[in-house]
């Protein structure tokens, strides 16, 4: 209520306590809260005219040196004194591929790509057609088992290494080929290559591990029988083509039960590495983002 009055103390002396008692203190006081309850309703109402005549050139002005600044400011333009690069054309032409093969058969196909990261892949001519009825679903349990343990490092040892480079390995297979790869930056390309063959080539294909994926991938075919899409696509390739070719890329119930590490080997022996990497010439150990054929 002092405040109402408008009243103020020195900051040196204590204030001394009002002494106003009775109606005409309580009359001022209502007096000073009508007067504040009147300047809030004239400040919360609407403007007149004359008002608005008043103030909304003032508000205009304003607003009007506002959007000038902005406008001489704008994004749009480039800013004085600041040299911005060349623009990318539209369309960039793709690099050419080069293709070497190794003396062991292997074809290397590299081409350089702008950017910092880049991508290896293996690309391996073997898939589903060629499993026999004994091989049944190896294909898809070579493509579960990528990445595992080999003959040099551990599951664990490959995955300290790829998180190393900060990379991101894959594997798919198809009817009839496999793709391994492998996308990290170029500066590690070398690493790379390294832990790539080496899943590729020295695969150990561990009973325990094997005997997880086989349990993974019992899940994965009951989900498949759920989804009308891919179920309808195994079903038109099985009623559609006679021989190899209607082999099912997924692993068919009764074949996981008779699956073991023992038959993956085999199949992955016999038939991957008897083609010693012999790959398709448009496909061949894929080297995206810089050109390695010195590096072999």
């Amino acid at each position: 209520l002092p405040l109402l009055h408008g009243s103020s103390s020195s900051p040196s002396s204590p204030a001394a306590p009002s002494t106003s008692t009775g109606p005409a203190a309580a009359m001022l006081r209502l007096r000073s809260s009508a007067r504040l309850l009147r300047k809030l309703c004239e400040a919360s109402r609407p403007l007149g005219r004359g008002e608005a005549q008043r103030v909304l050139p003032t508000m205009t002005r304003g607003l009007s040196g506002a959007a000038s600044a902005a406008r001489s400011t704008s994004l749009l333009h480039p800013l004085p004194g600041l040299d911005l690069p060349p623009c990318l054309p539209d369309q960039l032409a793709r690099l050419p591929t080069r293709i070497t093969t190794l003396p062991n058969g292997v074809r290397v196909a590299s081409e350089d790509v702008p950017g910092p990261t880049a991508c290896v892949g293996v690309f391996v001519a073997s898939g589903s057609i060629h499993e026999s009825p004994e091989s049944a679903g190896a294909t898809h349990l070579l493509e579960k088992l990528a990445f595992k343990d080999t003959a040099h490092r551990s599951h664990m040892q490959i995955v300290q290494e790829v998180e190393a480079t900060g990379g991101n390995v894959g594997a798919s297979a198809s009817r009839e080929q496999m793709v391994y790869s492998y996308d990290t930056l170029k500066a590690y390309i070398p690493q790379a290559v390294e832990v790539l063959l080496d899943s590729v080539r020295n695969p150990l294909f561990i009973q325990d591990e094997v005997d997880r994926q086989l349990a993974l991938t019992r899940e994965e075919v009951q989900e498949v029988q759920k989804n009308p899409e891919k179920f309808l696509q195994e079903v038109l390739n099985l009623v559609g083509y006679e021989g190899a070719i209607a082999n099912p890329l997924i692993a068919p119930e009764e074949a996981l039960e008779i699956i073991n590490a023992d038959i993956i080997r085999k199949f992955y022996h016999v038939m991957l590495l008897t083609f010693e990497f012999c790959i398709p010439p448009e496909h061949g150990l894929l080297l995206g983002g810089l050109h390695l054929h010195n590096f072999w």
